[in-house]
């Protein structure tokens, strides 16, 4: 599936955080949103979700108008995976995992051999089979992160957008997150994820796409994107930027 968003504005009280943004992620590809902090990368990825309406312009999941969709349409096509969530409630990693299910269920429907496969998957994907049953208040940060990975799973997207994916991971699994990620686009799913270490975007996008002040700053290949000029110009800080075997790194 493909999300784009074509000409999109959003305000808060009249400050607008997003203007006239415009691109698109293709089935298959990593797209990463880089910038500073206030940048607008929560706030496009909300867009691009449905819980934000934009004030101009339009997002689209293929040719359909996101803001048209109720939520269950959406979900039941895309999952997101929050920056933050409250997690002060005593229900358990794996009934967490299985609320991913909600969205294909009838109203009073059963649970399906379907719906317990499609839990157990994304508990062995993300590796939390380990913890499962204890209490999610009990769990490290990065535990937490990895069954609400799980729940976006569970739903079976067609697509995923990611806010910060690597919050509260160390870097171990900083990388063996962003190495499953980038295997679910290789399978075909469409992910869009904000990050703000250039080097892990450097490393697992497809496309970057910078964000300055609520505008689209540069949008490409990394090579082409993440240059010392640009860097220096949207983050103010200076680095070398060296190429290896196709791969960039980015050095403070």
């Amino acid at each position: 599936m493909k999300l784009s968003v074509r000409g999109v504005s959003f305000a808060y009280d009249g400050a607008f955080a997003l203007e006239q943004v415009d691109l698109e992620a293709r089935p298959g590809e990593v797209l990463a949103l880089t910038g500073p902090n206030g940048a607008g990368k929560t706030t496009l990825l909300r867009v691009m979700s449905g819980a934000l309406a934009p004030c101009q312009g339009t997002a689209y999941l293929d040719a359909l108008d996101v803001a048209a969709l109720k939520p269950l349409q959406i979900a039941r096509r895309l999952s997101v995976l929050e920056q933050e969530k409250p997690f002060s409630f005593d229900f358990c990693a794996q009934e967490v995992v299985s609320w991913g299910r909600l969205a294909h269920r009838r109203r009073w429907g059963r649970w399906s051999d379907k719906d317990q496969r499609a839990v157990q998957r994304a508990l062995e994907l993300t590796q939390t089979q380990a913890f499962a049953g204890r209490v999610l208040r009990t769990l490290s940060g990065g535990e937490r992160q990895r069954v609400f990975l799980a729940l976006a799973l569970a739903q079976e997207p067609e697509a995923l957008l990611l806010d910060e994916p690597t919050l509260h991971l160390d870097l171990n699994h900083q990388l063996q997150l962003l190495d499953f990620i980038r295997g679910l686009a290789r399978d075909g799913l469409t992910v869009v994820m904000a990050l703000h270490d250039l080097n892990l975007a450097a490393r697992y996008a497809d496309r970057v796409a910078v964000l300055r002040q609520g505008r689209l700053a540069a949008y490409g290949l990394p090579a082409d994107v993440l240059t010392e000029r640009r860097i220096q110009e949207v983050w103010g800080v200076r680095v070398r930027v060296l190429a290896d075997r196709q791969r960039l790194w980015i050095l403070t």
